[in-house]
């Protein structure tokens, strides 16, 4: 939680300032992004920890929406070992 935290700190969320070509790298060096690049960005410094983690995309469901909107997050691996 403390690196997802850093993370988001680190690659601010701003809309429109990233798009589906931006590398990890990029959006870190940045310093802002989409839920995309926070999720890139997440799993590239688990993996590099030794952490499984890997990208998900999907839709965040909201009633009160007129659309779904389409969302990123990293699904990782904490109990490798259970």
């Amino acid at each position: 939680l403390a690196l997802a935290d850093g993370i988001a700190q680190r690659v601010r969320y701003a809309p429109d300032s990233t798009d589906v070509g931006t590398s990890a790298s990029e959006a870190f060096a940045l310093g802002s992004g989409v839920c995309q690049d926070q999720a890139q960005v997440m799993v590239a410094c688990c993996r590099a920890l030794g952490v499984p983690a890997r990208y998900v995309s999907g839709y965040f469901y909201d009633p009160a929406a007129a659309a779904l909107a389409g969302h990123a997050w990293a699904d990782i691996c904490v109990d490798a070992d259970q």
